[in-house]
């Protein structure tokens, strides 16, 4: 044994709590994408899918307004994120290799 804690498990499906956690967490990085002299940029929607890996395959920013710069930005952002790793497997046999999740993100200062 080389000294280290045993590897868990990966959870059988991708906890839409644990997503909005990981946003909780990291929001400052996303606050740089957001133009302060926008305030409809301030709130929007971010619609993840998160691969078993905990990579994400794709990002999408729903905005009031169109907003390429934002998105454009978030997109950058979130594909460093790593997020929690899952199996995939339902109780029915099933497996799912992608789970897609939306987010509500504010940006306060």
């Amino acid at each position: 044994a080389d000294g280290s804690a045993p590897e868990r498990a990966p959870s059988p499906l991708l906890d839409p709590a644990t997503v909005r956690q990981v946003f909780a967490a990291r929001a400052p990085a996303l606050w740089r994408c957001v133009d302060p002299a926008s305030e409809s940029a301030s709130r929007f929607i971010v619609e993840v899918a998160v691969q078993t890996s905990g990579r994400l395959r794709d990002v999408r920013v729903v905005a009031a307004a169109p907003a390429p710069k934002l998105e454009a930005c978030v997109r950058k952002t979130l594909f460093r994120w790593r997020f929690p790793t899952f199996s995939g497997e339902r109780p029915d046999g099933s497996t799912v290799e992608v789970v897609n999740l939306s987010v509500p993100v504010e940006v306060s200062d």
